[in-house]
């Protein structure tokens, strides 16, 4: 190697060859470099070296790690870590104040929210409030447990979104809005157009059937599960009769959520022949309920006549 051209600047070439050292460049020698690109080099070396050894002084590591350490400590109040955030965590206080508004809206576990969806943490307070008080314009008076099951309330598109289905379903005869929403949160979570349209087009194209009835029953899930609940339809169809089904799902909507060991169960115990089934099932429908969130026994589909989507929406 060649001889490094020091000397010029003492204070300044100490630096230099510190920074060499921490960033394991090799000096600059006459022989691989001319004189006129050193300077540009060594500022360059220089800036580099600095940030280095401005991270590693006690004063940037207590200013850096008393920010963390006091998030850390407002997770640790509300039963969280650092883990469950999932992310860079906000500063101290404007973390304490959303996990804060979160328990005082009522939700049973903040911790369980965020687990569910660790963005929470990052929602402003005032981001937050209009789509509670929608929530609250419903009638719905404890959304406190609601926020915890489908945190996505906090930021979902009220106008676009959660009042449009709200709106469908009310023109489609849904009484009891309240009560309905405040048991499915999770209806935030389900497509309009992909989801929500084919079931609603399904159920509609049931002649006779009293939708208002049959709506009040369903829960969120079934608006994501609308091959299973084809493949319901079908299952009945073939016990009662095409020309029934309407009446029968109307008088007993709990046949679209039964499992079909509890239908053949019930229908085992009248005799085998196809009239005395069909006039049970139309007389006395009852069967036991099947259990939230169970899938639907596989069957293909038949061809249903398509009806138009509701045309009122949101004003």
């Amino acid at each position: 190697m060649g001889q490094v051209r020091l000397g010029v600047y003492p204070f300044t070439d100490t630096i230099y060859l510190v920074s060499l050292y921490l960033l394991e460049i090799p000096p600059i020698t006459a022989a691989r470099s001319s004189w006129p690109q050193e300077p540009m080099l060594r500022q360059r070396s220089l800036g580099r070296c600095c940030a280095a050894v401005q991270s590693c002084t006690p004063a940037w590591r207590r200013a850096h790690a008393t920010v963390s350490e006091q998030a850390k400590s407002v997770l640790a109040r509300f039963e969280l870590t650092s883990e469950d955030a999932k992310g860079t965590l906000p500063e101290a206080l404007a973390l304490e104040a959303r996990l804060g508004f979160l328990k005082s809206i009522g939700v049973p576990s903040v911790a369980n929210a965020v687990r569910r969806h660790p963005p929470l943490i990052h929602y402003e307070v005032e981001d937050m409030k209009p789509r509670l008080e929608y929530l609250l314009s419903l009638g719905i008076h404890e959304v406190g447990p609601m926020v915890e099951r489908a945190p996505l309330l906090l930021s979902c598109d009220i106008t676009r979104d959660l009042q449009r289905k709200v709106v469908i379903l009310q023109t489609l005869g849904l009484t009891k809005v309240a009560k309905w929403v405040g048991r499915n949160p999770e209806l935030v979570h389900v497509d309009l157009e992909e989801e929500m349209r084919p079931v609603v087009v399904l159920l509609r194209s049931v002649h006779g059937l009293k939708l208002p009835r049959v709506l009040n029953l369903l829960g969120w899930w079934h608006y994501k599960d609308v091959a299973g609940l084809q493949a319901q339809l079908d299952f009945i169809t073939g016990l009662v009769g095409a020309d029934k089904l309407g009446a029968v799902v109307s008088k007993n909507p709990r046949l679209l959520t039964a499992t079909r060991a509890n239908i053949e169960l019930k229908a085992s115990l009248q005799p085998a022949t196809r009239g005395p089934l069909r006039r049970h099932l139309v007389d006395r429908p009852t069967v036991r309920p099947l259990l939230r969130r169970s899938s639907f026994s596989s069957r293909p589909g038949s061809a249903t006549s398509v009806h138009s989507w509701p045309r009122r929406q949101a004003s």
